[in-house]
């Protein structure tokens, strides 16, 4: 037994570790439901400005990739009929700054004028009314071309 001077006597020890204080549980409680609160809503706040930064480059991204094709197209691009001995209806397309060992594609111009012309005919195979100078006209631009093949041969005399 511990004495004080003001003669006051203490039997045992204090221990207020079995103390229920419920009113101290839930200030805690209320406490941690605040807090996950403010973090789920800074949290949902902070990814709103990352999405809205991620969409910015993903836009950036393609106006640098629509100006990389743009200025390929403009300065690049080659285009050629490179087997014309046995596919002569095949063009070439070049692009050459499209990736790494460059990007070529091909068309079959045959089909392409067989394609334009099946599209404006009418349901009995003939052109429609409306279109057959347009297409007059264009079959007229390719003899044309072939005539200026056919007088680039050098005459045989």
């Amino acid at each position: 037994m511990a004495t004080d001077p003001r003669a006051i006597y203490f039997k045992g020890e204090i221990d207020l570790t079995q103390w229920s204080l419920p009113k101290a549980d839930s200030i805690i409680e209320e406490a941690f439901d605040k807090f996950e609160n403010r973090m789920e809503k800074e949290l949902s706040k902070q990814l709103g400005k990352l999405q809205e930064n991620i969409g910015d480059f993903d836009s950036y991204a393609r106006q640098v990739a629509s100006e990389a094709i743009r200025i390929s197209i403009e300065n690049k691009i080659s285009i050629s009929f490179w087997d014309i001995g046995s596919r002569p209806e095949i063009i070439t397309i070049d692009f050459p700054d499209f990736c790494e060992d460059g990007f070529m594609c091909e068309l079959n111009m045959k089909k392409a004028i067989n394609q334009a012309l099946m599209n404006r005919c009418a349901s009995d195979g003939y052109l429609n009314d409306h279109e057959t100078q347009e297409m007059l006209d264009f079959a007229q631009m390719l003899k044309d071309c072939a005539h200026e093949i056919e007088t680039a041969v050098r005459p045989k005399d």
